[in-house]
């Protein structure tokens, strides 16, 4: 990335100002809320020009075994000197290797390089996903693809391809949702989901080229729970005023703002340290100033790092504790099924409460009955101080999928009247695994001391199955 220099400006009429050090705005960094850095990234400019690229940093090929190898070339680069060349008459087939995206939201970066001579055939970078085995071994298994189809001109068969100049690919891995979505130069050309029972986990990638394919190039892979904003250095801007730094950037509201720096450009930006204490700075849209003393130092770059604060959390449970406050209500005659806390024993559905802890609320702890109304209620909970607020929590779905209901209902602490609207659950959904449901909390419940109510009904169908189990409630802004 190369970065803008700062321009001096000395009382107002943009004179340069030599001799007082040179400073760099690198971009804007937008975080992810986790705040980890990276599983793995790559530009290729540490290898040898014409090597080839098995067995160099995480590269290795299909199944940790195939030998079609492809070359590090200077002929194009996004950053220099090097990017990696694909197709050409023999198959391409490799497979990056990194760990630790296995939970949360990820998001893959590439640059892409199509000539504009190039027709023949297309390339794929697939993603795998783990089952029991590890990265490019026969229990992965691949999806996606990302696919630039040269014959055609199209990107998965949705967006033109661009020709002739670097082009991003972006994909965002939701691991806990189960699903990615795919963008080219910032238009969305795939949406899918990770394959049934295989892990959320993406554990390697796998560009590829058949044999006979046209040449393009790809550099500057990136893996990582961090995304740069596609905001660059034009947005963020340092002026130096005599002996003053003035940073101005485009702001959003709801956001915060760390200013990182570092006298070089060898490492990474988000792993810059904090400047001077000029962290959590609050979000001031359209626009933040930052004015700070002028470093000593010769040579300084900076980032602006957005990253959205942690939730403030109102109420929040894993019921590992018991479940003080939590009341159930049989609401039908039969009473053949009661909400019960516990470890989940039913004939199909969870054996165990979320992450495999010992507790969860069920509908009964073995298979529910017909013709039941019952209702969970929590405590209390003060809304008051919040402008707005969302519910979470864990969900295993395991009903007949026809004739069983279950909501979700915000009723008045003080007199237990329902507000606002109630929130299908949807027991049509067959879940393999507990499942993060999130509602947003009706406005009508906003500043209001609240009881949360799942009720559940069942038809007079008798059925084999668990019904309804949830965990991990938490309630936050």
């Amino acid at each position: 990335m190369k970065p803008s220099i700062l321009t001096e400006t000395r009382n107002g009429l943009g004179a340069p100002n030599p001799g007082r050090g040179r400073f760099g705005a690198v971009a804007i960094l937008a975080m992810a809320a986790s705040g980890a850095y990276g599983a793995w990234s790559e530009n290729f400019d540490s290898y040898l020009n014409g090597s080839k690229i098995l067995s160099q940093g995480a590269w290795v090929g299909w199944h940790q075994t195939g030998i079609e190898d492809t070359t590090v070339t200077d002929a194009q680069a996004a950053s220099a000197p090097h990017s990696l060349v694909m197709g050409g008459p023999a198959m391409v087939d490799l497979v990056p290797q990194f760990s630790g995206a296995t939970s949360g939201t990820w998001y893959l970066d590439v640059m892409t390089y199509v000539p504009g001579t190039s027709n023949s055939k297309s390339s794929d970078i697939g993603f795998l996903a783990r089952h029991t085995g590890f990265q490019g071994a026969p229990n992965t298994q691949w999806f996606g693809p990302f696919t630039l189809n040269m014959e055609t001109g199209m990107v998965n068969g949705a967006l033109p391809i661009i020709r002739d100049q670097w082009v991003p690919m972006h994909t965002v891995f939701d691991l806990d949702a189960r699903t990615y979505d795919i963008f080219y130069n910032g238009e969305l050309a795939k949406s899918g989901s990770f394959p049934e029972a295989w892990d959320s986990a993406v554990v390697g990638l796998d560009p590829w080229t058949p044999a006979g394919a046209s040449p393009l190039y790809y550099d500057d892979f990136r893996m990582a729970s961090t995304i740069f904003d596609p905001r660059e250095a034009s947005s963020l801007t340092i002026t130096g005023i005599a002996d003053d730094l003035v940073f101005t950037w485009d702001s959003r509201d709801g956001q915060k703002y760390n200013l990182r720096s570092e006298t070089g450009l060898s490492t990474d930006p988000a792993t810059w340290p904090v400047f001077d204490g000029n962290g959590g700075l609050g979000a001031t849209p359209p626009e933040n100033t930052l004015t700070i003393a002028r470093p000593a130092d010769p040579e300084r770059y900076f980032v602006i790092e957005e990253f959205q604060p942690p939730p403030v959390v109102v109420y929040s449970t894993d019921f590992e504790g018991g479940a003080v406050g939590w009341t159930t209500l049989v609401n039908d005659e039969s009473a053949n099924t009661g909400w019960e806390l516990g470890t989940p024993a039913g004939t199909t559905g969870p054996l165990a409460g979320a992450a495999g802890s010992a507790n969860a609320w069920s509908t009964n702890l073995g298979d529910y009955g017909p013709d039941s109304d019952i209702s969970l209620r929590s405590p209390a909970i003060d809304l008051s101080g919040v402008p707005e607020a969302g519910l979470s929590f864990e969900a295993y779905r395991d009903a007949d999928g026809f004739g069983d209901a279950a909501v979700v209902r915000f009723l008045r602490a003080s007199d237990l009247v329902q507000l606002g609207a109630e929130v299908p659950i949807g027991m049509d959904a067959f879940d393999n695994d507990w499942t993060t449901i999130r509602v947003s909390i009706v406005p009508e419940a906003i500043g209001e001391t609240v009881l949360i109510e799942w009720n559940f009904t069942s038809d007079d169908t008798p059925d084999s199955f668990s019904g309804l189990s949830i965990d991990d409630v938490l309630v936050s802004d």
